[in-house]
């Protein structure tokens, strides 16, 4: 995201007279009380020039900018080396310039670099809000009694610095999950970086994760960091765990252990800290037994263990998934669908979805790209395999619950408010907009509904 890179300049003769590019820069001349007095957005994100002689004017203009705010960059004009004014703590914001050189080619290098810093900061920024929104667990789409016990835990666990585990089938949301713990931590400022330990063979696994030391082994031209480094201060997401080799576990073991790593071919060890997180597919106490998986390893990584529920198990999210997956391929594709036909959902309640969320998703996007008119019908939904009816889970079996088609009418309509309401963060207005019904309205159907936050 491009910025406007905005150069604030106070006012003092020795300053006024600088060569700026004030057709790359947007340059604000202000007396130091004015700028003090802006709003902080107005700020923030900005480079000042200033002007610097004495311990006074460093603490008054320097230090009471950065009281502000520290989303800035500060040039200091200088006579001499800070240190001879006395000044030794110097924040990392604020960058020297002597005066001697401050119209010259030093300056125009000095500005471009704080202009990419600031720009750097404000995309860090905005992509961070973004990826708090998107992984916050609001928007881990379901209603179900399971999906509710998710919810629970990963709101009672994310504050908590602890290792989790989290078990589930392919496509129910792992990463999602692992993301949402992150992003709603204290950590969330910090990295995330996730690992599929399925993905590499064993040796070139340890590289990824604990990095290696020129010429460890064949192709190691130069030093290379690990993720574990690149996540300090932040998680790591291990993600199918159990297809590490047990040479591999003892060594995340030592990670939870003693917080070291040591990269491949390397003679020393550094210190890291970071939060892990871990999934997998597979039964681990099946693994444990069979000399798969270390047990002391399971044991350390499960303090904390979230387990994800297949689709089949969770029917009655579907609905509400197939409409919210709707909403995303209609803006990627610019289609126009508002809804399934009864035909399509029963098809879709009828199946056992062995790919689980993933699959459903996939569905729906075919559709969407295949599909004809404003309603996507049962031939719109494209499915690898025949349907596979369980006893408890079919479209029939749960019809014949309902004594009446009313009662039918009010459980969907239950779901599919508590859904919205939840997604819109109970912004009643938002919520009645997108469900085309009066605000008074949505307010009586909550309260016949005895629909809770």
């Amino acid at each position: 995201m491009k910025r406007q890179n905005k150069i604030y300049v106070p006012e003092n003769e020795i300053i006024s007279g600088l060569l700026l590019d004030r057709k790359q820069y947007s340059v604000i001349q202000k007396d130091y009380k004015e700028i003090i007095e802006l709003p902080i957005e107005e700020l923030e994100f900005s480079t000042f020039v200033i002007y610097i002689d004495s311990v006074k004017r460093f603490e008054k203009y320097v230090l009471g900018l950065l009281q502000v705010t520290d989303k800035v960059s500060i040039l200091l004009i200088v006579e001499d080396d800070l240190s001879n004014l006395g000044i030794v703590d110097v924040p990392e914001e604020v960058h020297c310039i002597l005066r001697g050189s401050a119209s010259g080619t030093e300056l125009a290098v000095n500005l471009k670099n704080s202009a990419t810093r600031m720009e750097s900061l404000f995309n860090r920024l905005v992509n961070q809000k973004h990826a708090e929104k998107t992984y916050h667990y609001d928007n881990i789409i379901g209603v179900s009694k399971p999906m509710q016990t998710v919810y629970n835990m990963i709101e009672k666990v994310s504050n908590h610095d602890v290792t989790v585990l989290i078990l589930g089938e392919s496509g129910t949301g792992k990463e999602l999950v692992a993301h949402a713990l992150h992003y709603n931590s204290p950590r969330k400022n910090g990295p995330f970086i996730a690992v599929n330990c399925a993905a590499l063979p064993d040796d070139l696994l340890e590289s990824e994760l604990f990095g290696h030391v020129k010429g460890a082994f064949t192709g190691a031209h130069r030093d290379r960091r690990g993720r574990f480094e690149l996540a300090h201060k932040g998680t790591i997401f291990l993600d199918e765990i159990a297809e590490m080799s047990l040479k591999t576990q003892t060594k995340i073991l030592r990670v939870i252990q003693d917080k070291i790593i040591e990269p491949v071919g390397g003679e020393s060890s550094m210190e890291v800290d970071v939060r892990i997180i871990a999934a997998t597919n597979r039964d681990l106490g099946e693994e444990i037994g069979i000399g798969n998986f270390r047990e002391d390893l399971f044991f350390r990584l499960s303090v904390i263990n979230i387990n994800l529920p297949p689709l089949r198990e969770r029917k009655e999210d579907i609905y509400i998934l197939v409409s919210h997956f709707l909403e995303i391929f209609n803006k990627k594709f610019s289609a126009l669908y508002d809804e399934l036909s009864f035909d399509a959902i029963e098809k879709l309640m009828s199946y056992n979805w062995p790919g689980n969320v993933r699959e459903l998703e996939n569905t729906i996007e075919r559709a969407c790209i295949l599909g004809h008119g404003s309603i996507l019908n049962e031939g719109d939904m494209i499915l690898p395999m025949k349907p596979i009816k369980s006893e408890e889970s079919s479209m029939d079996e749960m019809i014949d619950n309902f004594k009446s088609l009313q009662e039918g009418k009010e459980y969907f309509e239950k779901l599919i408010l508590q859904h919205w309401l939840n997604r819109n963060k109970w912004n009643i207005t938002k919520t009645a907009r997108q469900l085309k019904v009066q605000r008074s309205s949505l307010y009586k159907k909550i309260e016949k509904y005895s629909i809770k936050k």
